[in-house]
């Protein structure tokens, strides 16, 4: 992981030069690309009126920050045995898996990571509509049909779970 150090000079706004110190700030390039990729999603929902919302659209593109990367990063530190509740949007329920892998989060993490880096997931409409209200995600062996507010949640319980162990490392 790469993390990036700068020294700083810090002098106060009352310009007493004798309390000025050093201090070290710790930048961290990757895991600021998925809490802004976060904010870029609630700025787009508070921002944008509903006639120009492809908010589907942006959230699978927002998933390189939001699930491939993360995964990518932080895979091993996630608990083996968590298992999906309502908490995480999705249910064990909602999960077809014709492999003996159990239906984990980190499973899930895996599958639906794939999915969507090598194309296997479909938006679904209603017959009458034009809203994208479910997304399809198949990989090897794995198979989900969830409303895109299912994959809201368990994205976002997702970036928390990876905040939390990041906080505790």
């Amino acid at each position: 992981m790469l993390t990036v150090s700068t020294l700083l000079l810090f002098i106060p706004p009352n310009g007493n030069r004798k309390e000025k110190f050093l201090a070290i700030m710790t930048y961290n390039p990757e895991e600021d690309f998925i809490v802004r990729t976060k904010k870029l999603l609630e700025q787009y929902e508070s921002n944008t009126s509903k006639e120009q919302k492809y908010e589907v659209s942006l959230l699978l593109n927002c998933c390189v920050g939001l699930l491939l990367l993360p995964k990518e990063r932080h895979f091993s530190k996630i608990d083996q045995n968590l298992l999906l509740n309502s908490d995480w949007g999705i249910s064990e329920s909602d999960i077809i898996i014709t492999e003996n892998n159990p239906k984990s989060v980190k499973n899930t993490i895996r599958h639906l990571r794939n999915a969507i880096a090598h194309n296997g997931f479909e938006f679904l409409k209603p017959e009458n509509g034009n809203e994208i209200e479910k997304i399809k995600f198949t990989d090897r062996n794995f198979s989900t049909t969830i409303s895109v507010d299912q994959f809201k949640i368990f994205l976002n319980k997702f970036i928390m779970t990876i905040e939390t162990i990041n906080i505790d490392r």
